[in-house]
């Protein structure tokens, strides 16, 4: 089952100014990220301060680099992406 979220991002210092860009988006996840947050937060793979950035950021950031992945700047990158997710796999299977 696919879960849609939106991500809307604000520049806070200098709110003030008229200019002030704010930007916002959709994004669909086959995985639902209030369970990748509990189980990043009981895996200790990241601080509690740190959860939802790395998650949000790593479920974006991969999103991407798969629908990319044979092209030439994202297919050096994969092995190592695809090692560090086996490896966040391997200490959460390692944990339970």
């Amino acid at each position: 089952m696919a879960h849609t979220y939106r991500l809307m991002l604000s520049k806070l210092a200098n709110s003030e100014a008229e200019n002030a860009q704010q930007h916002e988006f959709d994004f669909i996840s086959q995985e639902d990220l209030e369970n990748i947050f509990d189980q990043t937060k009981n895996n200790n793979i990241v601080t509690d301060d740190e959860i939802y950035q790395f998650c949000v950021g790593l479920k974006l950031f991969m999103s991407i680099v798969m629908k990319h992945r044979k092209d030439q700047h994202f297919d050096a990158l994969w092995p190592h992406l695809r090692a560090f997710l086996l490896s966040i796999k391997a200490n959460t299977s390692r944990e339970k």
